[in-house]
């Protein structure tokens, strides 16, 4: 789909706007991480990141993550000694007799 060349002008002219407010607002940390670069010798800079660490867990996300650890009993204990399965999973395979011969 064709734009108008005005149009397509518009949008240009604001997404490097905002490349230009973003460049601005990290240039201490670009900087910084560009000089970190150089002396570690490390290669170019991408971009710089910010995140936030911490914060609330949900209760779910514990569940989760330790609900794989809920299986550990059953897997310790469903092959113990005196379990059919056990037994039969240590048994060497029978070899069934060979027709014609004896």
């Amino acid at each position: 789909m064709q734009i108008r060349p005005e149009a397509e002008q518009k949008l240009r002219a604001g997404f490097q706007r905002r490349v230009d407010r973003q460049a601005e607002r990290y240039v201490a940390q670009l900087t910084h991480a560009e000089q970190l670069a150089v002396r570690l010798e490390c290669g170019e800079v991408a971009g710089v990141f910010s995140g936030q660490a911490g914060g609330g867990v949900r209760r779910g996300a514990y569940v989760v993550g330790l609900l794989p650890m809920a299986a550990i009993p059953v897997l310790i204990a469903g092959p113990s000694p005196g379990s059919l399965a056990w037994c039969r999973c240590l048994e060497p395979p029978r070899s069934s007799p060979v027709p014609g011969s004896a």
